[in-house]
């Protein structure tokens, strides 16, 4: 799906991402740059995943929830839409022109009904 605000394709492996912080009912998740790879992660009271990713397909995320959220000083919002769920979120980075972090999070009764929907076996995986 592209989106409304710029050209670019909603990337699949953020869609993953969100999903994975979804099924263990986490209302957030950051991605950060590291010299070869992009980590994403999330977490909830009992627990976490992370899942690192090659640098050009972590980019495209990073690139992606920056154009969609606009950022302004390091704050932003969009909304992300998908498989006909909508999610109001809120995207934080390190104010940088090209940010090494952001961090999107939305609103916990959003999880909540997707978890309780059934979202699925928690998938806990860690690259390398």
């Amino acid at each position: 799906m592209k989106s409304k605000k710029t050209d670019m394709k909603l990337p699949a492996q953020l869609i993953g991402v969100h999903e994975d912080a979804l099924r263990i009912n986490a209302t957030h998740f950051a991605i950060d740059k590291f010299a070869s790879i992009v980590m994403a992660s999330c977490s909830n009271q009992n627990e976490a995943i992370e899942i690192d990713f090659e640098m050009a397909a972590g980019q495209e995320m990073i690139d992606y929830i920056v154009a969609q959220s606009e950022l302004r000083k390091g704050r932003g919002k969009f909304q992300l839409e998908y498989e006909g769920k909508r999610f109001n979120c809120t995207v934080t980075s390190d104010g940088r022109r090209k940010p090494k972090w952001v961090q999107m999070s939305w609103k916990s009764q959003e999880t909540k009904r997707i978890a309780e929907q059934g979202a699925g076996e928690v998938r806990l995986t860690r690259g390398g």
